[in-house]
């Protein structure tokens, strides 16, 4: 017997969600939650007479997909004054498998999920920075979801580098200086490409290229004479 909601006792049939109405087990398939907190008791007979078992109380909770990221975010390089519109505007996005998520974007300083400031209004499953793109520097990002249950997942740290779009004709023999210092030459062996400089410090980016992958190049500084060798890091290609 089940008990309802006017607190009456009902008998159970052999029907719907209910097998093993007669016998001494009970079976229940596909539980709606519906029936969360109803009561059941069993009434027993034999010759002599008849007695209620004592009454027990059903949970019935929701049973939900273990949190994993499907499609994680991926790393951007935009430049200074670069124009997009709504459809074409850079934009961070994260895919869940889960129920009920909620996500809250974070911004940082260096490539960690720790000390993240949480970016107000930035609640969906995607996030696209700032626009328009008027400084240089880099930002890094991330995302915590979390489902209705409280647990917590959270991706890989992100960036999104802003740099000034500077390329010359020749990468061999540049003539343009940072801080200070000049690239003489560039050494390994390479496929056409274009070269950016970096936002800061004395490294520049290759952000388009053809493999293999440039090594180094040569720097002086004009006003001290000191030569230095710097390696030559890679951004997020451009497709």
């Amino acid at each position: 017997m089940r008990s309802t909601a006017a607190g009456e006792w009902i008998p159970l049939a052999n029907s719907g969600i209910y097998s093993g109405v007669t016998s001494a087990t009970l079976a229940l398939a596909d539980v709606p939650l519906s029936i969360n907190g109803s009561y059941f008791r069993c009434l027993v007979t034999d010759s002599t007479g008849w007695e209620y078992s004592n009454v027990v109380e059903l949970a019935v909770r929701m049973v939900t997909k273990p949190m994993r990221i499907n499609t994680a975010p991926v790393s951007m390089t935009v430049f200074v004054n670069e124009e997009f519109d709504l459809s074409t505007r850079p934009t961070f996005s994260i895919s869940v498998d889960g129920s009920m998520l909620s996500y809250q974007w974070y911004k940082n300083t260096s490539n960690s999920t720790l000390d993240g400031v949480a970016i107000s209004g930035a609640t969906g499953f995607n996030y696209p920075p700032p626009y328009p793109f008027t400084t240089e520097g880099i930002t890094y990002y991330y995302v915590e979801v979390t489902n209705e249950f409280e647990e917590k997942i959270v991706s890989t740290p992100v960036y999104q580098a802003i740099l000034t779009r500077s390329g010359f004709e020749d990468p061999l023999t540049p003539t343009l200086t940072l801080n200070g210092w000049a690239v003489d030459q560039v050494g390994g062996s390479f496929a056409p490409y274009e070269v950016y400089w970096q936002w800061q410090g004395n490294v520049i980016k290759v952000i388009k290229d053809a493999a293999p992958f440039i090594a180094a190049a040569k720097v002086h500084n004009e006003a001290s004479g000191e030569e230095s060798v710097i390696s030559i890091q890679k951004l997020q290609p451009e497709n």
